[in-house]
């Protein structure tokens, strides 16, 4: 996957993938006792001292604005949409990389990669898109 997004660079100016380990099983996105730690694994796009490749984030006790997204996310098992149009792009997002992409980003997507065998995510794939 990670290939395939280097390839797509016009598309995708920056991809982050996230491994979730100690999975909660949240069940709703407000529930204050969804815990976890949530790993940096692979970096597409930017640098690795860049400030949005933090290694490892805990959910909840770390809900800056991008942190509460993932909380969501993870908590309801649905991609989350962050548009610049309506505002929920946080600003960390709507960066311009280099060589990557044709302007800067006015939408990203944070998709769980969800359990097969019960609620809750195994991973996250950020994706930072283009119109």
């Amino acid at each position: 996957m990670v290939d395939i997004l280097e390839l797509n660079q016009e598309d995708f100016p920056f991809a982050l993938l996230h491994s979730a380990i100690n999975d909660a099983e949240p069940k709703t996105p407000d529930k204050s006792t969804t815990t976890g730690c949530i790993d940096l694994e692979s970096i597409v796009g930017i640098k690795a001292d860049h400030p949005l490749a933090v290694p490892k984030m805990v959910i909840p006790e770390e809900l800056k604005a991008l942190y509460a997204y993932f909380k969501r996310s993870w908590a309801t098992g649905d991609p989350v949409m962050l548009q610049i149009g309506d505002g929920s792009l946080p600003e960390s997002l709507a960066i311009r990389i280099s060589g990557r992409g044709l302007n800067s980003v006015y939408n990203a997507a944070l998709c769980p990669i969800v359990r097969l065998d019960g609620p809750g995510a195994v991973g996250f794939l950020l994706l930072a898109m283009n119109p």
